[in-house]
């Protein structure tokens, strides 16, 4: 006959002393997320350079105001390096955008995955969009 008072028998498991059971899951901690806060001034079309080293975007929040233009991105391997436009199968890489949204990079998620420095620009290449005000981006990157 088997035993029926298995469970009870067992002893609680510890993650870092917190008993993890049913009405306990397992404790999770946080991922080595990082926030930046970055602008584009009155009258301008990019970013001031973003280091991305050893993260991807993950998101992009949008301001409550933003002159209708998608996102395009620039990259350079080195700091304050020239940007070049980050193009994947000869097209530019950018995102659709408008204000008060949250932007998702999954669509360009390996195209600008491995970057270094990377600035932000109001509208694609050849059709930069000038912001009427100063504008604030927060950009969530993951590792």
């Amino acid at each position: 006959m088997a035993n029926q008072n298995v469970a009870s028998d067992m002893k609680a498991i510890e993650v870092g002393g917190i008993e993890v059971g049913a009405n306990n899951p397992l404790p999770v901690t946080p991922s080595a997320d990082n926030e930046k806060t970055i602008a584009v001034v009155i009258n301008g079309q990019s970013t001031d350079e973003i280091d991305v080293r050893g993260y991807r975007i993950a998101a992009i929040e949008m301001p409550a105001a933003w002159d209708a233009a998608p996102l395009a991105f620039t990259a350079t391997t080195i700091a304050g390096g020239t940007h070049t436009p980050v193009v994947e199968s000869g097209i530019e890489v950018y995102e659709p955008a408008a204000a008060s949204q949250t932007i998702t990079i999954a669509s360009n998620a390996l195209a600008l995955d491995g970057l270094k420095f990377i600035k932000i620009w109001s509208g694609k290449f050849g059709t930069r969009v000038n912001q009427t005000a100063a504008r604030t981006l927060n950009v969530t990157l993951k590792r």
